[in-house]
């Protein structure tokens, strides 16, 4: 198929509808360059932390799921956000067909990987508070063993892709994005199996589980005010806040693919659903790092640790400074040796 760009005057799933305005499009791309911005450093951040620093203190599976799930949205990134801003500055697809091909596999690739380790990470913390003593197996090494996994399954759509029409593509000057077009006749009933497997099953244990974390949480907390103790909310919290943003951005894609495919969306509202779809499924990529700031006091500390390095060099050798920030002052050579200089000053 050599016609790349195409109006969604054309779908028959679309209706009659003029290109994004200047104003209309200028809004969009700030909110593309914002997520850009937003989850190029946020995830950066969160892979150095925990990499290099080990600043996220939580159960080791956890971490080790966070790892990926930072790397899975940094690829969502570079394969979808960032050419995204960039086909909306230059008001239309300007790579060619190739790599709008390449931009689609791996997008469906990353979404789908991103949905089933959120999936995994909701599962792994019910595990973790129902059954500790059984779950002591769940070690950072099993969190990449289980990652890989999830990792060669979410090939599943790029697959089929490539087997039943690997050229089926196009790119939409209405909503600025490239989709897959489903136009051969096998869709007809891949399409909603596919829906099941890649976004109804993973999407429906990711609410069954953070429900049972929120009852957990419920009664622990009741619990705890009859005995006079104190409930620890932190590692919790980052699994039940990052469950409720994957669904509230990932649902309305999903409910996307299913209705539209099968006419249950008529009218102008079949375009106004799918841009607020898709751009409510982008908050995804950008929102573990204020995730985490919020709901993981050692990963605070330890942007507190950088801030208090880039901004007060001076006292980095300061006896009152928390031992997470210390360890920030080998961020570099050159940090260290303005330590060294403040040290003989």
């Amino acid at each position: 198929m050599n016609q790349v760009i195409s109006n969604s005057t054309t779908s028959p799933f679309s209706p009659v509808l003029p290109i994004l305005s200047e104003a209309e499009r200028h809004c969009v791309l700030v909110y593309h360059l914002l997520i850009a911005i937003s989850s190029l450093l946020g995830d950066t951040i969160i892979l150095i932390s925990s990499l290099k620093y080990k600043a996220i203190k939580l159960h080791e599976f956890i971490v080790g799921l966070i790892e990926h799930i930072a790397a899975c949205d940094l690829l969502l990134n570079f394969s979808y956000v960032i050419p995204g801003a960039i086909s909306l500055a230059a008001d239309g697809w300007v790579f060619g067909h190739l790599l709008l091909c390449i931009r689609i596999y791996i997008t469906w690739y990353s979404f789908s990987a991103s949905l089933f380790l959120i999936c995994a990470l909701t599962s792994s913390k019910l595990l973790l508070l129902k059954r500790p003593l059984q779950s002591r197996s769940l070690t950072r090494k099993t969190a990449h063993s289980v990652c890989a996994v999830i990792w060669v399954i979410s090939g599943y759509m790029p697959a089929l892709f490539f087997i039943i029409d690997k050229d089926d593509v196009e790119f939409d000057t209405v909503t600025c994005y490239g989709e897959y077009q489903y136009r051969a006749p096998a869709w007809e009933w891949l399409v909603p199996l596919s829906s099941i497997l890649v976004a109804v099953i993973p999407n429906t244990v990711v609410i069954v589980t953070t429900i049972c974390i929120i009852r957990y949480l419920l009664e622990a907390r009741r619990a705890a005010k009859l005995c006079g103790g104190k409930v620890k909310w932190h590692g919790i919290m980052t699994v039940v806040v990052t469950a409720v943003v994957c669904c509230a951005s990932s649902i309305p894609m999903a409910l996307f693919f299913v209705t539209e495919k099968h006419s249950l969306l008529t009218g102008p509202q079949v375009v106004y659903f799918e841009i607020v779809a898709r751009y409510l499924t982008l908050l995804n990529v950008m929102s573990n790092f204020f995730i985490y700031c919020v709901t993981v006091p050692s990963f605070r500390k330890f942007l507190k640790a950088i801030l208090c390095v880039v901004l007060c060099p001076n006292k980095i050798q300061d006896s009152t400074i928390d031992p997470n920030r210390r360890a920030v002052l080998h961020l570099t050579d050159d940090t260290a040796e303005r330590g060294r200089t403040t040290s003989r000053d």
